[in-house]
Order: C-alpha cells, then sequence, then structure tokens
C-alpha cells in the first residue's frame, strides 16, 4: 500500500498560511483534489487489477485534468504493501484535504476500484478493515463543501438504491446541496445485482479501463479542445454495456451545472502552467484603476474585479442617460437589474435561450453566471403496463428537463433590462435587456429583445427573444468597446420599436380595408 500525503506542515505557522490562502482567495478557481484507492488484497477473492487502476487514474488525473501531484491522494493496497487501515487512510486524507480546500471554490474527485456489496439495500465498498456505504463517503466529502465532487466507483453492486435514487426530497442529500455548487457527478460500474469484472488482456477493470480511455480519447472532446462530465459519461456508460455484452450496466447519476471542463486535450505540465501564472500576475499593471495590457487568453481574477467595477458606473450612467434622452411617453416604463422588470413567461424564455446561446457560440460563462441543471423524467406508470418489449426498447432512452439559471451577482453578471408596456393596441409592448458577464477567456455580454403581439385580446404573445452574444477581450480599450456596442443596440432597439409599431399600425389597416 502507499498513501502519498503532501509535505507536512509546521502548525505553529497554520494560520499565517490560513490568512494567506484567504487573501489570495480570488486567484484561485477550482483547485482539484483527489482521492483515489484500489484494493488488490482481499482474503476472500483477492482481485489482480485494482491497484493499476488506481495508479492509472491519477496518472492520468495530472497529466489531463489540471489535478496537482500534490493534491492527489493515493491510498493502494497490494500483497506487496498491505495495509488494513483503508478507513484510517481515508480519514486522514480528508483531514490533509480540509486543510487546503477553500469551501464552494475548489473540488475534489474521488476513485475506488475494489469490492462492492449491496447489503440492506445500501451500496458499499469492501475495505479491509470495514464495510463502507458510499453515502457515508459522501456525507464526509460534501461537508467539506466541494463546489464540484466526481466520484468514480468501480466495484460490484455499487449502483444500488444510493443517494438520488429512490430518494425522497427532505433526505435527498444532493438535491440539498446542489443549489449551492456546480454539480456532482456519481458514476457506478454496475447495478446491485452485477458483478464489475477486471480482464487480463487490458490489466484494468472494465468500467475504469473506459473512463481512463474516454478521457485519452480525442475525438470526443468538444471544438475547445475540453472534455465535460457529460461525454465521459456518455462513453463509458456506451462501452462498458457494449463490451459485457449487458451483463454490466453503469449506473449514472449526473447533477452537473453550466459547462464544466473535466480533462483538457492539450493540458500543458503543471510545472509550466504554475509558472505561466505566477508571471503573469507579477506582471499585472495599474494605473489610476485602468487596464494598461492586454490579458488573454488567462485573466487574473483581480482584473476581472477592476473592469467590473470599471463598467457597473459606466453602465448605470449609460442607461440613466438613454432613458432621459428618448420619448417613452406612449409606455408605461419599468427597469432593473434583472429580468423582474418582464412577465414571468418572458423571464424564463430569455433565461434558457440565453443560457443555451451562450454555449453555441461558444462565449461560455465562468463561475455560474450562467447554468443548466439537468432532471430525470421519471417514466410514466401507466406506460408500464405496455409489455417487456416497450421497455427494453426504451430502457436506454432517458429522458431529461433542462433549466436554465442566470446568477444575478454583481461580481459575476452585471445586468439591465428595460420594459415598454403599452396597453394602447396601436402600440407594440416590447423590452430590451443587456447582461455583461464573466467568460472563459475574457468578457461576454448578452444582448436581448422582443415584442409581444396582439393575440385578439392583449399584447400577450411573444416574438423573439432576438439574442447576440459577443466576446470582449480584456484591454485598456475594453470597457469603451462595450459601452459603445450598448450604445449601439439601445439605439437600434429604439428603431426596431418604431418599425414593430408601425408594422401593427399597417397589419390593423390592412384588416380595416378588407373588413366589411
Amino acid at each position: 500500500m502507499s498513501l502519498y500525503i503532501p509535505n507536512s506542515i509546521d502548525m505553529g505557522h497554520m494560520s499565517n498560511i490560513r490568512l494567506l490562502a484567504t487573501s489570495k482567495k480570488d486567484m484561485r478557481i477550482d483547485r482539484r483534489f483527489a482521492i483515489v484507492i484500489g484494493i488488490n488484497d482481499y482474503e476472500i477473492k483477492p482481485l489482480d487489477f485494482c491497484v493499476n487502476d488506481a495508479d492509472s487514474v491519477a496518472d492520468i488525473l495530472e497529466q489531463k485534468c489540471y489535478f496537482k501531484k500534490d493534491d492527489i491522494y493515493k491510498i493502494t493496497s497490494d500483497k506487496d504493501n498491505p495495509i488494513k487501515d483503508i478507513s484510517g487512510h481515508l480519514e486522514s486524507a480528508l483531514i490533509e484535504i480540509e486543510k487546503h480546500l477553500i469551501p464552494n471554490e475548489d473540488s475534489i474527485f474521488f476513485f475506488f476500484a475494489g469490492h462492492g456489496e449491496y447489503h440492506f439495500e445500501k451500496s458499499g465498498l469492501q475495505f479491509h478493515d470495514s464495510l463502507t456505504e458510499i453515502g457515508h463517503i459522501f456525507e464526509k466529502i460534501n461537508s467539506l463543501k466541494p463546489k464540484y465532487q466526481c466520484y468514480v466507483i468501480d466495484a460490484c453492486e455499487s449502483g444500488g438504491k444510493v443517494l438520488t435514487r429512490g430518494a425522497n426530497k427532505e433526505s435527498d442529500l444532493i438535491s440539498n446541496y446542489i443549489d449551492k455548487s456546480t454539480g456532482i457527478l456519481f458514476m457506478y460500474a454496475a447495478t446491485e445485482k452485477e458483478t464489475a469484472k477486471e480482464y487480463e488482456k487490458i490489466k484494468h477493470g472494465l468500467f475504469t479501463h473506459y473512463f481512463l480511455d474516454a478521457i485519452n480519447k480525442t475525438e470526443i472532446y468538444d471544438e475547445e479542445g475540453i472534455l465535460t462530465p457529460n461525454r465521459i459519461q456518455d462513453y463509458i456508460a456506451k462501452e462498458t454495456s457494449k463490451e459485457s455484452k449487458f451483463k454490466q450496466t453503469p449506473v449514472i447519476e449526473n447533477r452537473t451545472i453550466g459547462y464544466y471542463p473535466f480533462a483538457f486535450k492539450s493540458a500543458e505540465k503543471k510545472e509550466e502552467k504554475e509558472n505561466t501564472r505566477v508571471s503573469k500576475s507579477d506582471k499585472i499593471e495599474k494605473s489610476n484603476n485602468t487596464i494598461q495590457k492586454e490579458y488573454f487568453p488567462e485573466v487574473p481574477s483581480e482584473i476581472r474585479k477592476e473592469i467590473f467595477d470599471q463598467l457597473k458606473p459606466e453602465l448605470d450612467t449609460l442607461i440613466t442617460n438613454h432613458l432621459e434622452e428618448f420619448d417613452y411617453g406612449k409606455y408605461e416604463l419599468s427597469s432593473g437589474n434583472d429580468f423582474g422588470v418582464f412577465q414571468s413567461d418572458v423571464e424564463d424564455k430569455l433565461t434558457e435561450e440565453i443560457v443555451k446561446k451562450s454555449v453555441s457560440e461558444k462565449v461560455v460563462s465562468l463561475n455560474n453566471a450562467f447554468s443548466s441543471e439537468r432532471e430525470l423524467i421519471k417514466p410514466n406508470p401507466i406506460l408500464g403496463g405496455m409489455g417487456m418489449i416497450t421497455a427494453l426498447l426504451n430502457q436506454n432512452k432517458p429522458e431529461y428537463r433542462y433549466y436554465n439559471h442566470i446568477n444575478w451577482n454583481e461580481n459575476v453578471v452585471l445586468g439591465k433590462s428595460i420594459n415598454l408596456n403599452s396597453s394602447d393596441i396601436n402600440v407594440v409592448s416590447s423590452g430590451v435587456s443587456v447582461i455583461i458577464y464573466q467568460a472563459l477567456y475574457g468578457l461576454g455580454v448578452a444582448f436581448s429583445s422582443f415584442y409581444l403581439d396582439y393575440n385578439g385580446y392583449s399584447n400577450n404573445t411573444l416574438k423573439g427573444p432576438f439574442i447576440e452574444i459577443k466576446a470582449y477581450k480584456v484591454h485598456q480599450n475594453t470597457v469603451s468597446n462595450i459601452i459603445e456596442d450598448i450604445k449601439s443596440q439601445l439605439l437600434n432597439f429604439d428603431s426596431m420599436t418604431i418599425k414593430w409599431n408601425e408594422n401593427r399600425k399597417s397589419a390593423i389597416e390592412d384588416f380595416e380595408r378588407k373588413a366589411k
């Protein structure tokens, strides 16, 4: 067995280290910790390749997924290096991680290869010294409040009634946690009635083999060279089931929000990446709160904050001046910093389309500015009586409902909305909004507008929304570029409102000419 623990820290200096970590909190986004366990030397039914599974997973996390070696806690046991106190080593790893992890910012990955057991309707992992329920492991890791959690468990009978499966709303830990996290992904190698196989020819468990293969398979990465948890789960579920001739069926529980990059096609060596970050931080130049250089593709968090601090008053002034300069006398006018000024169906549609378009346009948000949640739609029990053939045809076709969100926090989003409400049938109700958000390599701006068509009774039929997403690098002209573009969009909206009103008037006159 080997347990990797980072270099010990002098407890007398711990308070100073804590203060340093806190002062640099904004500079650390998604530091990744891992606990990787592999056990071969069981007294009953020893295994052959679990330690190899653990070693390979630890290596690929460092090579492809931006985990630092010092943040990977590997616990392995075989006949040459046996250890019986697996639980104790797990506790030690959690204690060490807690010393360094920043809650709600850093993430945790948990991997286990070994025996599992489904007992008393609970799935557990067989350590040498105990059978530990997966739910208990989740509770311990979850108590550290990581931003994102990923569990990959290559064990027999592991995908039983654990956590989200069969949990009611009151006791569902994930449902209670998900509101404050980027998400959670569980990938279990087999159902509660199945065995997780390992194979001599590949020197791995089948499930772990395809987990590693997914990360190494560059063709399933997206256009930005990023591999997301959704792509990993789809690949290993399909390939494991197919290779085992459906005798081993992975169980996946995914509550990932937003666009979470798990692995990177062009991952640099850790030392090179860290040196790059340090050198860029050292070269930050400020003069009278003005950005003096271009920051691309990496934008330090303090520069992001500074440019938002500059944009906020500029945006407030622009909207105030615009509302004073233009005649909206025919309308009941309202404005705000979010979509609350619009009717609820318009608010929902704007949110949905902006989140989707930011991803399709590859101007991807950071820090949960925009996010999506996927919910499995439970099958209709009435359809259960349609027979075994129907059930077999649909067993691999899960249906999902998606919920999109905008985080109206001024640290990640600056928003302004104007709603023009008309009670006059001759005048079209309409609205415009602008959202400035922190994006992957700089800033993104989402412009949106819409109008409400007449449905025979009131202006209530949504036309649009018409959305444009623009990307901006961070440099000394970024603020002025964004403000000028917003000014142009507002002028365009006023022109479109005039056109929509002309079309309404024309439609009314046309009907009048034709009517008897």
